[in-house]
């Protein structure tokens, strides 16, 4: 997803954590929906797709990142879900291992791979659009920073 930049991708996992001889591999998006800081914001995992079904739990897998389908290129951000293979694709509350949280860049369409800067760009000015329009100033919710080093080497709290 990113420019000059191409090739597989590989996961790797300790196979030991997970009980099962065959697992899927799943890719899960984060959302929020309504207005922040209300009773109608709520922020959600969804499942999203299937990368690769019925792997052998070998503790790695490697694939060639695509973009993906319309449907799914609007979610920026999520994890890769590691589960046994006989759990329906998408099921909640198994046995799993989860990646980190990420960027999800590697399966954004062309728009994001023709010009990376601009879409990283359009995102920042969205997000400050966001914060200055709809979020709280949270610098009013904090204490003030230290004045001096000697006040915060006193403030160990």
């Amino acid at each position: 997803g990113s420019p000059g930049v191409g090739g597989n991708l590989t996961v790797t996992w300790s196979p030991e954590i997970l009980p099962y001889t065959r697992v899927n591999i799943e890719l899960w998006g984060y959302s929020e929906t309504g207005a922040p800081y209300t009773g109608q914001w709520s922020p959600a995992w969804q499942y999203l797709y299937t990368l690769q079904k019925d792997l052998n739990n070998s503790g790695t897998y490697t694939f060639m990142p695509q973009p993906a389908n319309a449907t799914y290129s609007s979610w920026d951000v999520g994890m890769l879900r590691i589960s046994s293979s006989s759990r329906s694709d998408g099921q909640m509350n198994v046995p799993a291992v989860w990646s980190p949280v990420h960027a999800l860049a590697w399966h954004l369409g062309q728009d994001f791979r023709k010009d990376p800067a601009s879409w990283a760009h359009e995102k920042c000015i969205a997000w400050h659009g966001k914060e200055q329009n709809h979020l709280p100033n949270f610098l009013h919710e904090t204490a003030d920073c230290p004045c001096t080093l000697a006040q915060a080497r006193a403030d160990t709290g």
